[in-house]
């Protein structure tokens, strides 16, 4: 999984499969079960979020139409 910051205090979340840039974490964000899908490599992602803690798993219906 990879969560790159940039300059501006931003911070970024990675798909965890392919590395492309999924969307923007700010400081405060909370959210359980997410499921980010990723239009790089067609797969869903949940996610956990926490403040900066952030735990991600590809779903078990991963890459299935």
């Amino acid at each position: 999984m990879k969560i790159k910051s940039t300059a501006d205090g931003s911070t970024w979340f990675y798909c965890p499969i392919c590395g492309r840039k999924l969307f923007k974490v700010i400081r405060h964000t909370q959210c359980r079960d997410f499921p980010a899908w990723c239009r790089g490599c067609k797969r869903e992602i949940l996610v956990n979020i926490d403040g900066q803690t952030i735990f991600a798993a590809a779903s078990a219906q991963a890459g299935v139409s």
